[in-house]
């Protein structure tokens, strides 16, 4: 849940040289998006966290190349990796739907449910 808010928040961060945004995942961004996102909250939520060395291994990756994204990530991020209970809601109501059967593209109801709750805590930030 932690990575899941981490990955939206990295997709519409600013890319701080061109202004624009990421907005989607991509055949070739997917795998390091959700790869940082996933050490991050690791290492912001767990008491025993994954190491850098750890994710190269999993994901093919070097060592110096997890270093160089979980630095970018963070500078997108502006350091800010704090998940406040209000923000981590929506997210947790998300995924525990999905998880339990409940499609939120084709329930209107609760899509813009959470969308209302995200847009909102969006502003916030």
């Amino acid at each position: 849940v932690v990575s899941l808010a981490y990955l939206d928040r990295l997709l519409a961060a600013p890319d701080p040289r061109t202004g624009d945004r990421l907005t989607s995942l991509t055949r070739t961004s997917w795998r390091p998006l959700v790869a940082v996102s996933l050490l991050l909250a690791s290492k912001v939520w767990e008491d025993c966290c994954m190491w850098n060395f750890e994710l190269a291994e999993c994901v093919g990756y070097t060592g110096e190349g997890v270093y160089r994204l979980e630095s970018a990530a963070l500078n997108l991020l502006r350091w800010n990796v704090a998940l406040p209970a209000a923000t981590f809601a929506p997210y947790y109501f998300a995924v525990q739907s999905v998880l339990h059967g409940e499609d939120l593209a084709r329930d209107p109801g609760l899509h813009s449910s959470f969308t209302a709750r995200l847009s909102s805590e969006r502003r916030a930030n």
